[in-house]
């Protein structure tokens, strides 16, 4: 399908030598791929969007961000070129977002939640960003999730937020892919739990589709959170694997 110019809202915020924007809207149908790119000037970004062969007809909002470096942390202004125009988006101090609906929770400051981001954002924290060891970069983590085949899950990352100023809390995230439309999956605690309180059990839930579904390869993002009283090692999720838990601090 041809690749065209999108629409959406747009926030701009600081964060430590790094302007982050995030644009969100909504589609009249799900499997629209949407990103940012640079634009003609620099601090100019423009959001674009591509249509899917075929889609559930049903609004479907998205949320996507990306990052322009600001070492300074002086630039005010930055433009985003959509399909309504050129947009100026006054760059903020450092905000605090909530976890969104839908399969894309995004940014926070501090490194509070995940962030599984459509068209080339990170699911890391901000205290331990893609790149910052043990998490992979960008492009690692792309590939790491295109190579998971339906019917399968993978790349599977866990850590404890013990950022200052707010509460231990640990998150553990993972990519789940399917051959048609409407598979959920989610992480529950396991009753009982195992023999080592180093090591938390959790038990991978995976419901099929029932109804009318659609033929198309679909990516479920899969993310589990919990007040970490215990600094866990492992995760182990069930029927499998068992993966190291990090600290962010």
């Amino acid at each position: 399908m041809a690749i065209q110019l999108c629409r959406g809202k747009y926030h701009a915020s600081h964060i430590p030598g790094t302007i982050l924007v995030v644009a969100t809207g909504w589609h009249p149908t799900s499997g629209y791929q949407v990103w940012f790119e640079p634009d003609r000037a620099p601090f100019h970004l423009a959001l674009y969007h591509e249509a899917p062969e075929i889609g559930a007809d049903v609004l479907t909002a998205f949320t996507v961000a990306t990052t322009i470096s600001d070492p300074t942390n002086t630039i005010q202004l930055i433009w985003v070129r959509d399909a309504g125009g050129v947009h100026a988006v006054k760059v903020e101090p450092a905000f605090d977002v909530v976890a969104c609906g839908g399969d894309m929770p995004f940014p926070l400051a501090g490194g509070d939640m995940p962030i599984p981001l459509v068209g080339g954002g990170m699911p890391f924290p901000l205290g331990g960003r893609g790149g910052d060891p043990p998490f992979p970069t960008a492009e690692a983590y792309g590939k790491e999730r295109a190579a998971i085949k339906p019917g399968h899950c993978g790349a599977w990352y866990a850590w404890i937020n013990k950022m200052p100023g707010s509460p231990h809390r640990l998150f553990v995230i993972g990519t789940c892919v399917f051959p048609t439309t409407g598979w959920t999956v989610k992480l529950k605690r396991a009753v009982p739990q195992g023999t080592n309180p180093a090591i938390l059990i959790l038990d991978k839930i995976v419901k099929p589709p029932t109804g009318i579904v659609l033929p198309v390869i679909t990516t479920v993002n899969v993310r589990y959170e919990e007040m970490a009283h215990v600094d866990f090692k492992e995760v182990e999720i069930r029927p499998g694997p068992t993966i190291p838990v990090h600290i962010v601090q």
